[in-house]
């Protein structure tokens, strides 16, 4: 068989498609609609690295780390969505790089280890002026080098994090907003 290397995901039939490397031809379908592991509730973003799948999992609060066969691994997150360091809300967007998952949900985004799933910190920016006062809802983002590039989907920007390192519980103070439309 083919390396599998490309997914796709049905929001509404809860479940992630798998593709092979060499021609893009479907192989098999992994999911449906439950709360269990392996099982999905709206999933939303997907994110690959050399050996895994990372699937936020909206509706069920947590991201599920799969093989790149679909076997499940481990969650982070889960249950019935609250608000605490660590714990995710409606998660939409995730991304990794060597050491990290980054998962946005609709109040934050959060930083984890890769391995473990232990949270790290928060990647926010500080509130700039009046124009700034209603909360961001990080909703996608992409990491490119040290950047992370972060849609903001309340003020209509993409907020580019200069250094990806910087996180904390603190704010951040090296972020450009750059507004989504012309």
């Amino acid at each position: 068989m083919s390396e599998l290397k490309y997914f796709s995901f049905s929001y509404l039939g809860n479940f992630l498609s798998l593709f092979d490397k060499d021609k893009g031809n479907f192989v098999r379908r992994i999911g449906s609609a439950e709360n269990r592991p392996g099982q999905f509730n709206h999933p939303c973003g997907v994110a690959l690295d050399s050996g895994y799948v990372y699937v936020a999992d909206t509706d069920n609060h947590r991201v599920q780390v799969l093989t790149k066969e679909g076997v499940f691994l481990r969650m982070i997150g889960g249950g019935v969505g609250t608000v605490g360091p660590g714990q995710l809300f409606y998660p939409h967007g995730v991304a990794v790089d060597t050491n990290h998952v980054y998962i946005c949900d609709v109040l934050r985004t959060q930083v984890f280890e890769k391995l473990s799933g232990r949270y790290v910190g928060l990647l926010e920016k500080k509130k700039l002026g009046e124009a700034d006062e209603e909360a961001a809802v990080p909703h996608h983002l992409v990491i490119y080098g040290d950047r992370v590039y972060l849609t903001d989907v309340v003020h209509d920007v993409i907020d580019v994090y200069l250094d990806k390192s910087a996180y904390s519980d603190l704010l951040a103070d090296d972020v450009i907003s750059r507004p989504i439309s012309g």
